[in-house]
């Protein structure tokens, strides 16, 4: 026969629910971790503020107009490549106007070539 505490669910009362119990793990005592030896060191300047990071920077005067001038036609490029590549998407999914959205798509990959061969130019200097 079956004992009627078992029937209802409950555990007899010879066994103790592990889950019960507060008692922390026998292995864990408190402040016994060390650092890895994996752990990168850590740095050596100031991560909240990072003062001497903005120090070496140059300032806008410093930069030479040639610099300057990629920087800003690479700003132009991607921009444009992105507004073309992303409605360009759209004229195509909502509207199905799948020319005007390969020509679009066409201007999105030469702004996007441009860019990359100017930074590779910029890169060889």
């Amino acid at each position: 026969m079956t004992d009627e505490t078992t029937e209802r669910g409950e555990p007899p009362a010879d066994q103790e629910d592990a889950t019960d119990s507060d008692d922390q793990p026998t292995d864990f005592v408190e402040g016994t971790f060390e650092a890895s030896p994996h752990e990168p060191d850590p740095p050596s300047f100031d991560v909240t503020s990072g003062e001497d990071l903005v120090e070496n920077l140059p300032s806008g005067d410093e930069v030479s107009a040639d610099v300057r001038r990629s920087f800003w036609e690479m700003v132009v490029l991607i921009k444009i490549a992105l507004l073309a590549l992303s409605v360009g998407i759209m004229l195509a999914y909502f509207q199905g106007r799948f020319d005007l959205a390969a020509g679009l798509g066409l201007v999105a990959a030469l702004a996007g070539v441009r860019v990359l061969l100017r930074i590779r130019s910029f890169d060889g200097e």
